[in-house]
């Protein structure tokens, strides 16, 4: 699998080099598995996929 670049943490605290912050989100299980299953497909981590999901939905929905 492909790194991505920044991932490396920079402290215990959870901030990252590339400063993204953590987030804390419930998903039902199926997607959780769907998610994964299509990020190891693509050879890209789950929260690129999830992060360019919710940029899509914020620029559909902004006022």
């Amino acid at each position: 699998m492909k790194q991505a670049e920044g991932l490396k943490k920079t402290s215990r605290s959870g901030d990252r080099a590339d400063g993204r912050k953590q987030l804390l989100v419930y998903m039902e299980p199926t997607l959780v598995r769907e998610l994964k299953k299509a990020a190891l497909d693509r050879d890209v981590a789950a929260f690129e996929i999830v992060e360019q999901a919710v940029k899509d939905w914020l620029q559909r929905n902004q006022r």
